[in-house]
């Protein structure tokens, strides 16, 4: 059973296929990125809003706490933006780990398309 992210990164590795064919022959550095640059173009939206198209809606929620009372407009804009720092580390994790498993669905893909080609030399 496929975790969500092992599915997201499925629909990725697709909609690159579906677009960027034929992949087969890319060495390790082309199909990185490849991986890369598709990932910006398509695979972000996707993790963010759902989809590929460009649309939709994702809401970031910022966990704000204090020890104390805040004093001003500065506290709070210095907690929001450790917050978005926070943020903004989490998702780099997470693309990576999405670049991480899109690869090897596209290294996979290349492995099968490759024994296609090799003959059986039990067959007749």
């Amino acid at each position: 059973m496929q975790t969500e992210q092992e599915q997201r990164a499925e629909a990725i590795s697709k909609h690159i296929l579906k677009s960027n064919s034929p992949i087969e022959n890319l060495n390790q550095e082309q199909l990185t990125s490849l991986v890369d640059k598709e990932f910006d173009h398509c695979g972000l939206n996707y993790i963010m809003v759902g989809n590929f198209n460009g649309y939709g809606v994702h809401e970031v929620r910022l966990k704000l706490e204090t020890n104390g009372p805040l004093h001003g407009i500065d506290e709070v804009t210095e907690l929001v933006n450790r917050e978005v720092k926070t943020y903004l580390g989490n998702l780099e994790k997470e693309c990576q780990t999405y670049k991480n498993l899109t690869f090897s669905y596209l290294r996979a893909y290349q492995d099968e398309q490759k024994r296609k080609n090799e003959t059986n030399p039990f067959s007749n």
